[in-house]
């Protein structure tokens, strides 16, 4: 994931990039929409149960990353209030930072080279 990651913010921070002729297929060599894809399946498997009146369980192996993405997306797609800029800021709170995600390991904030000094 986090190697798709950089792969595709290379490419969006370089403006050659995104003037080529081959952004697609270059985008598609990075992974990055697979990722996307497994996610929204994720997603879509979350929500069927819970559109018919059944409740659903998530935990993802370590219950850091997937858990509160999978999570989250659901609830975006299943309840407006999540779309908008006040609930969206809730549903950050609530499922991510209460839970304690690292945000700064998985941002890269604290690997040797990085610009914080944290």
């Amino acid at each position: 994931m986090r190697d798709s990651y950089h792969k595709m913010l290379k490419m969006c921070n370089n403006a050659e990039e995104l003037e080529s002729d081959k952004w697609l297929s270059e985008l598609e060599e990075t992974s990055w929409l697979n990722h996307i894809k497994t996610m929204l399946n994720g997603a879509n498997m979350l929500i069927k149960p819970v559109r018919a009146g059944s409740s659903a369980l998530i935990h993802c192996s370590d219950g850091w990353d997937r858990t509160s993405q999978l999570s989250c997306l659901a609830q975006l797609i299943l309840d407006k209030h999540y779309r908008t800029i006040i609930g969206f800021e809730q549903l950050i709170e609530k499922d991510f930072i209460f839970m304690g995600h690292q945000f700064k390991k998985r941002l890269g904030h604290s690997e040797k080279g990085s610009t914080s000094e944290s």
